[in-house]
């Protein structure tokens, strides 16, 4: 099949959404379909080099865009992609595009400039903070503005209204219950068929069969910065500062950071008491390290407070580590035996105590079984690698391209 990917975020060798997007297209790719990528520019040259070295027959467009602070840049990329769709399918016969964006289903359009079957998704964005967090979530004002808007579903509608009046065939998956609601709830909602399917995956050679044995030097390790307030960093040394309290001297190791918020993350932890030996901070690694480190680390720490995805609590999974973080309705595809979750509360402090508390626990207790360990490779094979995702694709694909109207 010819297959045009609309993909926002697109990094080869790098998690989250970036590595979404190019999963997919690699995995279609070595299928045999011929992939053309639109997106921006941001990865093109590690991209480029990484569809070299592999052999990978990707084509890639990208088209930049004037960023702006008020006004979301994916939309705006949008509207300065919307001619290059056009020109795309005028040179090129297209069997089926698929928009490929998992965190946010507002203001989608590609895949209406063009008169092909397409796909949507898995798509997410309708999750929101929990209220109780908000009052202790140190979140910037703005950003608790532009969060209580989340809870408006009025943003849905233009999408809604478009997949109905849509003429040719399409499919909609939804990375979540809460995603599917907004589409098919209430006063206006999607027509036809949504699914639920996560967004997230893993290559099946990146799953670690074998438990690693406890290291020398034990630590646990926290996947974000500052930049994306909701991933909670004052949150989790909060409950560092209760675990170094107790005696349990083990370091945190943060990764993903910039030399500015170093200074930052070191000046709160003084201010709240936590040693600088417990804090081991990283700027940017490439993912094949940050997967060595999921693999050493005693626990993975999430204290993410909202999320598409949870691609890292996947990788940390594949990694055989234990996982302690929030019950948030995002990481509902992620089994309660293979996790330690964290119950929001209205209480900061009995927050940061029950983190703490899992944190021992995990620490505390003897190692995985080998039962789990089967069991978790097991789940991990059957629905959450890339392989099997891109199966459920080109399902999908096959159905759309034989139910297009002539």
């Amino acid at each position: 099949m010819n297959i045009l990917l609309i993909a926002y975020c697109f990094g080869a060798n790098r998690g989250s959404e970036p590595g979404v997007g190019w999963n997919v297209a690699r995995e279609l790719a070595h299928r045999g379909h011929n992939i053309t990528v639109i997106s921006t520019g941001k990865f093109y040259t590690e991209n480029k080099e990484a569809i070299i070295k592999e052999s990978i027959p990707i084509r890639l467009v990208t088209k930049d865009f004037p960023e702006s602070r008020w006004i979301r840049s994916y939309k705006i990329w949008q509207a300065h992609i919307a001619s290059i769709i056009q020109q795309e399918v005028q040179n090129q016969k297209y069997d089926v595009i698929h928009h490929i964006t998992f965190n946010q289903y507002r203001g989608i359009k590609d895949v209406f400039y063009t008169d092909i079957p397409a796909l949507i998704g898995p798509i997410g964005g309708a999750e929101v903070i929990p209220v109780s967090l908000f009052r202790y979530g140190s979140l910037p004002f703005w950003l608790k503005i532009k969060e209580f808007i989340r809870y408006i579903p009025w943003d849905s509608i233009p999408l809604i209204q478009r997949i109905n009046k849509r003429s040719q065939p399409l499919s909609v998956l939804c990375s979540n219950q809460i995603t599917a609601n907004r589409l098919t709830k209430g006063l206006f909602r999607v027509k036809g068929e949504v699914r639920i399917v996560p967004a997230i995956a893993i290559n099946e050679s990146e799953i670690y069969e074998d438990l690693t044995p406890p290291t020398p030097n034990p630590y646990i390790l926290f996947d974000g910065g500052l930049s994306r307030p909701q991933k909670g960093t004052w949150l989790m040394l909060g409950a560092i500062k209760h675990l170094w309290k107790q005696g349990l001297h083990i370091p945190i190791r943060i990764v993903g950071l910039t030399d500015k918020e170093k200074s930052i993350i070191h000046k709160k932890a003084a201010d709240v008491g936590i040693p600088q030996e417990a804090l081991q901070l990283y700027n940017f690694i490439p993912r094949p390290v940050m997967l060595k480190f999921m693999r050493e680390a005693i626990i993975f720490l999430s204290t993410v407070f909202r999320d598409s995805g949870a691609m890292a609590q996947l990788e940390a999974l594949a990694q055989g580590t234990r996982i302690v973080s929030l019950d948030i309705p995002s990481q509902l595809w992620l089994p309660t035996d293979m996790a330690s979750k964290v119950k929001v509360q209205s209480s900061r402090n009995a927050m940061e105590k029950e983190i703490a508390r899992l944190l021992k626990k995990q620490i505390d207790s003897p190692s995985h079984s080998e039962e789990w360990n089967i069991r978790r490779i097991k789940f991990l094979k059957k629905y959450m690698t890339w392989e099997s995702r891109v199966d459920l694709f080109e399902s999908i694909y096959k159905k759309l391209t034989q139910a297009r109207a002539y």
